[in-house]
């Protein structure tokens, strides 16, 4: 209990002593007033009350419940700032407390009248003649015969009480808060106590480091720098040092230190303060730079008071008006600023929005007006609130601005030609945006913002499921999307559409869905007749009776058609995994290499040559092969086509001639001399013999030589009859 307690507990029991004997002594008086008809105001006991309620500084009331009459004493006038006359109704008094102290008081009236229950609170005021206290009131309950007949209780002004322990809450808020490490040391170099910032600076608890002395941490200070300094700091008052402080992990960093004595309850404390010096060069490094950067930033910068006064303005702020920056730091900001709303500068909106962004006109000092862009909010320095004013020259930006409208025209005339519209869907609000050509693309009357629904009707049920997932999985996984889809317009037009979507992700959320629409119906036409021609050109080729294939640049082949496959013996499939070195004879190979390297050359447009290939059961077979070079037939990039037809016959067939040949060659080497004339049919070819027969040639040859016939086929004679065979 502390001594304001008791002197109120003193000063009840005192009340409760004297109520008996002052009503022994008021009707006593009462009677002795009436007997002599004497005005006697207060008997020596009131007095005596008085007296020591003024002594003590509280207040004593008693209130009878019954009458509803108030007594005080002369401390109760004094406290409410009462002339000292009867006291005011209880009504009166309640309205003195502010709101939440009215309550309670009330409440604690009517505990004590319905449960007998004493109160003590602390209640906040405001005096009859306004001034502002901080009091206690404390009360209880009289009981005669089982029945409430009295309330009494003090009233104390603890206003400085209340000032003192703020002010201690205070001091223990700025030491715990404080932005620099607070330390009290003994004499010893014992932590005695510590604040936050000390204890997050090293890393340790404040119970940790209330049982280390300071050289557990600070590797550079041993004990005689410890007494040197004590020595110093005794002699000077303060002492202003830089150390190394060591963190609980080890790690160092430099300090500055500024230490004083204290002494509390005869001992002596050193109080220091501890700073991490270790970005301090940086800061005023940066700080430079942050100077050296208003100074010389293309933005203006503007100090402005809550009238719109211009205190301080940066070089390109002057620079951007004309003016100097004496000139512009004494004028307000309506001399320059105009348009339409003169009161642009609105210091109550900016003090509710605490940044805003407009648009304004600004008046250079040769009369010209410039449209410019102000950011601005409030700052609160030194006790006082300024506008900062960021404005910027937007000249150049407006004439971009008009020319961007100008392509976003044009954009929206490009997209209308190659029929590409853009949307984008708001997550958040489920609002969908959209240029004029996707409300062309749907057939929609209305020309913009077409709804999720209302898009999603247009297509076919199966491809509308696919959207709809594709666009399901975009909004809650992040899943781009890229689609090809069949729909019927709200005209009933059927077309072909390439859609897509793609998410746009801001603080790991999904905010929207971005993306664009294409009719591609033309588009897919040209695909099915392009289409309908590939597979009549495969039709054609797979019909050819010639074996047709198809190789990159590096010899792969990546084509055949089957009676290619049948000529090779192979099936399709396995010819694809195939190097066409690996069909070829290798006596062969270099020759058709070198004709390849001119074809790729640009040499020559295409080549024929007969060659040898290899058929899967091993053996070799003769062809008549054509060569030549296509591009992007089969994606980018160069290819090479081949017609191939076996001559396998036709090689057998002149490799036999060629023997006949020879062979008749070295049968008339060997025929014998044979003299004079002889005669021989010019049709035939029969020769007459001595008796005036007529013979074939071979017999009188062989009748007459040694010599003997095998038939085959001239060279010319042979060309005759294999034309004969191509053309049946």
């Amino acid at each position: 209990m502390n001594d304001e307690e008791i002197d109120q507990a003193q000063l009840l029991e005192e009340v409760r002593s004297l109520r008996c004997r002052v009503a022994e002594l008021e009707e006593r008086e009462t009677s002795d007033m009436n007997r002599r008809g004497t005005d006697f105001r207060f008997s020596s006991a009131h007095q005596f009350l008085h007296d020591v309620s003024r002594l003590a500084g509280i207040g004593v009331w008693q209130l009878d419940v019954s009458m509803q009459q108030q007594l005080w004493t002369r401390e109760m006038f004094h406290i409410y700032d009462l002339n000292d006359s009867q006291p005011p109704g209880l009504e009166a008094v309640f309205d003195l407390y502010s709101d939440h102290s009215r309550s309670l008081l009330k409440q604690a009236f009517a505990d004590a009248l319905e449960k007998q229950q004493s109160f003590n609170l602390e209640l906040e005021m405001t005096t009859v003649g306004g001034g502002a206290k901080w009091v206690k009131s404390s009360g209880e309950a009289v009981v005669e015969d089982g029945k409430v007949v009295l309330l009494q209780g003090t009233l104390q002004d603890i206003s400085e009480t209340k000032k003192f322990e703020e002010s201690v809450q205070l001091a223990q808020l700025i030491f715990d808060k404080a932005p620099v490490g607070i330390w009290r040391l003994d004499e010893n170099a014992n932590i005695v106590d510590v604040n936050e910032k000390g204890c997050s600076s090293l890393g340790y608890t404040h119970d940790e480091l209330c049982q280390m002395q300071i050289f557990d941490f600070d590797p550079q200070f041993t004990m005689q720098h410890w007494r040197d300094s004590f020595k110093a700091v005794k002699k000077e008052g303060s002492i202003s040092l830089e150390s190394i402080h060591q963190r609980k992990n080890g790690e160092c960093f430099p300090i500055r230190v500024l230490e004083n004595l204290i002494e509390f309850k005869g001992q002596i404390f050193r109080v220091t303060f501890v700073e991490d010096i270790s970005r301090r060069k940086q800061i005023e490094d940066s700080l430079y730079l942050a100077q050296s950067i208003i100074d010389n930033t293309n933005i203006g910068i503007y100090q402005l008071s809550k009238s719109g006064g211009i205190i301080s303005v940066n070089p390109k702020a002057a620079d951007l008006l004309g003016y100097s920056r004496s000139e512009l730091e004494g004028m307000f900001i309506g001399d320059i600023d105009v348009g339409p709303n003169p009161n642009g500068f609105n210091w109550q909106k900016l003090s509710l929005q605490k940044n805003r962004n407009l648009e304004r006109l600004h008046r250079k000092k040769d009369g010209s007006v410039i449209p410019v862009e102000i950011a601005s909010n409030l700052l609160k320095f030194g006790g006082q609130e300024y506008a900062i004013a960021f404005v910027q020259d937007i000249s150049r930006r407006k004439k971009n601005e008009d020319a961007i409208r100008e392509k976003d025209r044009l954009l929206q005339d490009i997209g209308q030609r190659v029929k590409v519209g853009a949307w984008k869907y708001d997550v958040g609000t489920g609002e969908v945006f959209s240029t004029d050509e996707v409300s062309r693309i749907y057939d929609f009357d209305r020309p913009r913002n077409i709804s999720v629904k209302a898009g999603m009707s247009c297509f076919y049920d199966g491809y509308r499921e696919q959207l709809e997932n594709a666009f399901s999985a975009a909004i809650e996984q992040g899943v781009p999307y890229e689609l090809e889809l069949e729909m019927i317009s709200s005209k009933g037009v059927h077309k072909w559409v390439r859609t897509s979507g793609h998410p746009v992700i801001e603080n790991n959320q999904i905010v929207c869905i971005q993306g664009s629409i294409q009719d591609v119906t033309h588009i897919k036409q040209a695909e099915l007749h392009i289409k309908e021609s590939e597979n009549r050109y495969r039709s054609l080729i797979e019909l050819s009776p010639l074996g047709i294939g198809v190789i990159d640049v590096n010899g792969n082949i990546i084509d055949v058609n089957q009676a290619y496959a049948s000529m090779f013996g192979y099936r399709i499939p396995e010819l694809l995994k195939l190097h066409f070195r690996d069909l070829s004879h290798p006596d062969d190979f270099d020759r058709e290499q070198k004709l390849m390297t001119s074809l790729s050359n640009g040499e020559q447009a295409d080549f024929s040559m007969e060659k040898r290939y290899k058929h899967q059961d091993g053996h070799y077979f003769w062809t008549h092969i054509t060569v030549g070079k296509a591009c992007d037939i089969y994606g980018p990039g160069e290819f090479y086509f081949g017609f191939l037809s076996d001559i396998s016959e036709q090689k057998a067939l002149e490799e036999e001639r060629n023997k006949l040949i020879d062979e008749l060659k070295n049968a008339l080497a060997e025929i014998k001399e044979l003299n004079g004339y002889l005669p021989i049919c010019s049709k035939c070819k029969k020769i007459r013999d001595d008796e005036g027969y007529w013979q074939q040639v071979e017999k009188y040859i062989m009748d007459r030589t040694d010599a003997l016939f095998s038939h085959s086929y001239c060279p010319e004679c042979y060309e005759s009859e294999l034309k004969k065979i191509v053309k049946s």
